[in-house]
């Protein structure tokens, strides 16, 4: 494994005499792992995948911060609204000045909070997606300046081990999971996430797991599809990146966008069905669409707080405390790790 770290002064910190943050980034991704990589394997697969984790670039978060306006989509801001109702819990439960931990995509306004509430000392992100983790370092650094905050290219999905934060001495650690993350995983993926969150956070350190909990297929199906076209935009979003950054000459607009729920798996699907017989090619190689065919972008689980609390005591976390919102839309555990 590499590891490579940069210090960063976000924008308006020349000739400031006050203390500020540091912005660092670290590589522990195996080379293996890669945008083109990933978008390659998928398409050359018998049934075609389109890896939804890089769906998070700049152009990414701007689409998803739309889709949170969206009625339809309750996710983001029952998630904000459980959160900020308990954060006073929450901080007498972890205390002041602890590290943040983000698994995966930054979660923007959730982040917000728990950083104010919590005034931690560093906040480090994690995922395998170098420009999601410059969007966050970046945005982050507007917002709170005197913030440590670090980026770390790893897989959540693998053991991981934190770095060493020269000069920001590491006390209690809690992580956190976004609805919007958790989701991303099938639970025995999930799993293997929360174990490897217990070891970064260490005896002592907490998790804030949020979780989209089970509902009607109706509304789901609803939010996935809503009426403004949002959601479709963030699924389209990959297409637009792989023609960037890969040289890619896909016709978005060729691609609709579906979102339907497995009741037996208990998740979401989200698709880009190919509308016409067509071709695209991706850094030099050529992909052949039939009419009708679908991709799978990505998933969102869904779970009850029940299914969490195992998943996490068996990965050797104790529940402290967990709350759902009135309507039953969204659960949040706070867990400790023993």
């Amino acid at each position: 494994m590499k590891r490579q770290s940069e210090e960063a002064q976000p924008p308006g910190r020349s000739g400031s005499a006050s203390p500020r943050g540091i912005v660092r980034f670290y590589n522990f991704l195996d080379d293996r792992i890669s945008f083109q990589a990933e978008v390659k394997a998928g398409l050359s697969a018998m049934r075609k995948v389109l890896p939804a984790q890089w769906r998070f670039d700049s152009a990414g978060m701007q689409a998803f911060d739309a889709l949170c306006s969206a009625p339809e989509y309750y996710l983001a801001r029952t998630e904000q609204a459980l959160l900020n109702d308990h954060l006073t819990e929450m901080v007498e439960l972890v205390g002041r000045d602890p590290g943040l931990i983000e698994i995966g995509p930054p979660a923007a306004i959730q982040t917000d909070l728990l950083i104010a509430a919590m005034h931690p000392h560093l906040y480090l992100h994690v995922g395998i997606d170098a420009a999601a983790a410059e969007v966050a370092a970046m945005r982050l650094s507007g917002v709170f300046p005197d913030l440590h905050i670090a980026g770390m290219l790893a897989d959540p999905l693998n053991a991981l081990a934190l770095p060493e934060f020269t000069g920001v001495p590491l006390r209690r650690k809690v992580a956190f999971l976004s609805a919007v993350v958790t989701g991303t995983y099938t639970p025995d993926a999930l799993a293997n996430v929360l174990r490897g969150v217990r070891q970064m956070v260490g005896a002592g350190g907490a998790l804030i797991v949020c979780m989209d909990l089970k509902k009607s297929r109706q509304r789901l199906e609803a939010a996935g599809n809503d009426a403004q076209g949002l959601a479709a935009q963030l699924n389209r979003n990959l297409l637009c990146r792989i023609n960037t950054e890969l040289d890619g000459d896909f016709l978005p607009d060729r691609f609709s966008h579906v979102a339907v729920q497995n009741e037996k798996l208990g998740c979401t699907g989200f698709y880009l069905e190919s509308e016409y017989a067509q071709l695209a090619h991706v850094a030099g190689q050529r992909y052949n669409f039939s009419a009708g065919e679908v991709m799978l972008t990505g998933i969102a689980s869904q779970y009850d707080l029940g299914e969490i609390e195992k998943m996490a005591i068996d990965a050797g976390f104790a529940l402290q405390k967990s709350w759902s919102d009135a309507g039953r839309l969204v659960g949040t555990c706070f867990l400790m790790a023993v």
